[in-house]
């Protein structure tokens, strides 16, 4: 799909359909049991607004793990457009390494491989398949052979020591003046085998942002009903929810449930 076609929302939009939008400020608290939030401004001055209901939707971040050379130039995560462009600015005619075997990781592995455009894709992850802990077994063999018939390489049951470091250089589209260097050689894996690569991508997880949630204290997400509602009148949705389902209290780190929260919380405050 064109960039273009992805843009969401904006000014034109908000105003059209009598949105207030808010931009270029900071909503530095969320105050629950008032159903107030705290915001400042570029200049630093602070305001409270309170509404009859509130929406926390902050997302998530990217989980770096504790793996020697992850901060390598040459290593990368996937959660924003510009991040989508250099992974694939990068991974021309390169040898690509995604460590993660979960949504991201696979979604990358499958996107490169529609691209054609890497010298090869290897896939490593701790388990012994793909999002186990999402899908069944059975649904888990279907990825793996679907994509093996699309050339792309799993390393299961298998942990990332180090990602190895080399000096390289990486052309960006073939324009000369827009290059990133990467310095990857590779991954060391805890058996002590080296895989080979020029890019590595970290699918390894996400950290809700609960952070101006003051008085949540679950550090994996925001303990919502099954309507997403925290308190009266105040919901949280998206990657930041941990509500009940006939599976238990979880969190879904997935674009399609973010998207069906939004659904269920409007209906509830309607």
């Amino acid at each position: 799909m064109d960039e273009d076609k992805l843009l969401l929302g904006g000014s034109d939009w908000a105003s059209s359909n009598d949105i207030d939008l808010h931009l270029n400020q900071t909503v530095s608290e969320v105050l629950p049991n008032e159903a107030t939030i705290v915001i400042k401004n570029e200049n630093g001055d602070s305001t409270r607004q309170t509404a009859d209901f509130l929406v926390v939707a902050t997302g998530a971040s990217p989980i770096t793990p504790p793996i020697k050379g992850a901060e390598t130039d040459g290593v990368y995560t996937l959660r924003s457009m510009a991040d989508a462009k250099l992974i694939k600015a990068a991974s021309h005619d390169q040898r690509v390494v995604i460590i993660g075997t979960g949504f991201i990781g696979m979604e990358t592995a499958s996107a490169l491989a529609q691209a054609g455009t890497t010298a090869s894709i290897t896939v490593i992850g701790q388990g012994s398949r793909v999002m186990s802990n999402i899908v069944s077994e059975t649904v888990s063999n279907a990825l793996i052979k679907l994509h093996e018939e699309k050339g792309i390489n799993f390393v299961f049951d298998a942990t990332v020591n180090e990602i190895t470091k080399i000096e390289r250089q990486v052309d960006k589209d073939g324009d000369s003046n827009n290059q990133a260097f990467s310095n990857v050689g590779g991954v060391t894996l805890a058996n002590g085998e080296h895989i080979d690569a020029d890019i590595v991508v970290l699918g390894t997880g996400v950290s809700p942002r609960t952070e101006i949630l003051h008085e949540i204290n679950d550090p994996d997400g925001v303990q919502v009903d099954a309507h997403l509602q925290l308190r009266d009148g105040i919901y949280a949705l998206g990657d930041i929810a941990k509500p009940t389902n006939q599976m238990g209290r979880m969190r879904i780190e997935h674009w399609r449930v973010a998207l069906q929260h939004g659904m269920v919380t409007a209906a509830a405050i309607l």
